[in-house]
């Protein structure tokens, strides 16, 4: 019932949604967000809130132009916190207006200049219908029981997160195999020093790419941004595969949530920090021209330092992924 009703509106254009889970206060500690939906049995609605500073949902792209956001709150009934779940939530009416109890607004400039539209949300006692919940895994009744989501799919409800992963791994290989380019292509045509014996400008001079180590330099990033496209392809197909056995009804595939997580992690973490370094590394082999914006690679590196930020700082994952390897040893 949920999907006829949003994906039709979604599908002709009626609404555009923000992904609001990370807050001000907590980013990749998600358990401890703070943003509130509280069950009114009287009126069977939910009460969306921010109830601090720190709970003002903080970065979702898109937020203060859209209509609505997926929220990720605090479920509470009779005072009783259950646990995260997803709602959707209107921000604006049909005239572009603010719903009553919603503020939004830009977070402000941010190191990559391109990076605009990217917003915050406060909430004060927003109402919402019931079955604004998400409630395929977990539901609330018009009495207020609460049904949790699975024990075995709790990690299933971070599986946006985990697609945001994916994309970044192949933004990685996209930004990292365009400077790998730029910079092999400039190695091949650009003359530096002269051959044996030779004083004559241009004829008598190496191309910078016969040097051994401007070789290793933009190969070592040419050979990376492949092993990035084979291991985006590969990992996009196993969440795909997880994804889908699960939505049929296959609980079986949801043993594969924790591996899959833990990949995600390390693989997120991994990619952006060495994909980072290579793509400043063949700015720097393209020298002064790497310096220059119509190079096309002046700038790659720091837009692609938003990529090694979201979604999950280095340490953060690298630690999520071997406590992994650490259970997966002493089981």
């Amino acid at each position: 019932a949920q999907k006829r009703y949003w994906l039709t509106k979604a599908r002709e254009g009626d609404f555009v949604a923000a992904y609001a889970q990370t807050e001000l206060g907590h980013g990749s500690n998600v358990r401890g967000l703070e943003t509130t939906a509280t069950f009114d049995r009287s009126t069977q609605e939910w009460e969306i809130h921010s109830p601090t500073l720190t709970s003002l949902k903080w970065w979702p792209t898109g937020m203060y132009a859209c209509t609505h956001a997926l929220v990720y709150a605090q479920l509470v009934i009779g005072g009783e916190t259950k646990g995260l779940n997803a709602f959707m939530v209107q921000l604006r009416k049909a005239d572009g207006t603010l719903m009553p109890g919603v503020e939004l607004g830009e977070i402000g400039p941010k190191m990559n200049t391109t990076s605009s539209n990217i917003g915050y949300c406060r909430f004060t006692r927003v109402r919402i219908p019931k079955d604004w919940l998400f409630s395929k895994y977990s539901k609330v009744s018009p009495e207020g029981q609460y049904a949790p989501v699975p024990k075995k799919l709790s990690k299933f409800k971070y599986i946006s997160m985990m697609l945001s992963r994916v994309a970044i791994m192949t933004i990685a290989y996209d930004m990292c195999a365009r400077a790998a380019t730029i910079a092999i292509r400039y190695s091949a045509v650009r003359r530096q020093g002269f051959k044996p014996g030779q004083t004559t400008p241009g004829e008598g001079e190496h191309f910078i790419i016969d040097y051994k180590m401007q070789q290793y330099r933009i190969f070592r990033a040419c050979a990376f941004s492949y092993c990035l496209l084979w291991n985006s392809r590969y990992i996009s197909g196993y969440i795909k595969r997880v994804q889908t056995a699960i939505n049929d009804g296959d609980m079986a595939a949801a043993d594969d949530l924790p591996e899959l997580h833990a990949t995600l992690s390390g693989l997120k973490a991994t990619a952006t920090v060495q994909a980072h370094d290579c793509i400043e590394e063949c700015r720097k082999c393209c020298g002064g021209q790497g310096f220059l914006m119509s190079s096309g690679i002046a700038k790659l590196s720091p837009d692609f330092s938003e990529w090694v930020t979201v979604e999950g700082e280095q340490v953060i994952l690298s630690l999520q992924c071997a406590r992994f390897l650490i259970k997966a040893v002493h089981t």
